[in-house]
């Protein structure tokens, strides 16, 4: 069981609740809208936007479908509150590229309805290969408690 956010993933976490909240204001919807449109428990959207929960990869998805924005512009969002200015702009291009061919392979493989979390990692894995990047160390652990159904 997962009690703790490592300091890493903290940073990450505040990150994504950065970006998360920025979009949701741009777009001026509320947190309970957010959770209706994506399926999510009520107090789940909320938990995410103050980094108490770091969200899976579908989570994610359902997100960007929610505030009906790009995953790639939630994701580059995210890095540029991760990392600031230590990420150029033609790796940030580089990025939303692999995510667009990314969103494309999974375009082809669903037939209507989500994929597994183990493939969705698999299919990111693979993209990432195809442009010269691998992940070295990749953490697994069971997730308790994301509060989403």
């Amino acid at each position: 069981m997962r009690n703790a956010i490592r300091p890493d993933d903290r940073r990450v976490a505040q990150a994504f609740a950065v970006a998360l909240r920025c979009a949701r204001e741009r777009r001026t919807v509320s947190l309970d809208l957010v959770a209706e449109r994506g399926g999510f428990d009520r107090g789940y959207p909320s938990l995410l936007e103050r980094g108490l929960h770091e969200p899976t990869l579908c989570d994610f998805f359902r997100l960007s479908m929610a505030l009906g924005i790009a995953p790639e512009r939630l994701l580059e969002d995210t890095i540029v509150a991760c990392v600031g200015s230590r990420v150029g702009r033609t790796d940030l291009i580089r990025l939303r590229e692999i995510w667009l061919a990314f969103a494309g392979t999974l375009s082809h493989c669903r037939q209507g309805g989500w994929l597994p979390t183990s493939v969705l990692g698999s299919l990111l894995l693979d993209e990432l290969a195809r442009h010269g990047l691998t992940i070295v160390a990749l953490p697994i652990e069971p997730r308790e408690g994301h509060g989403h159904g």
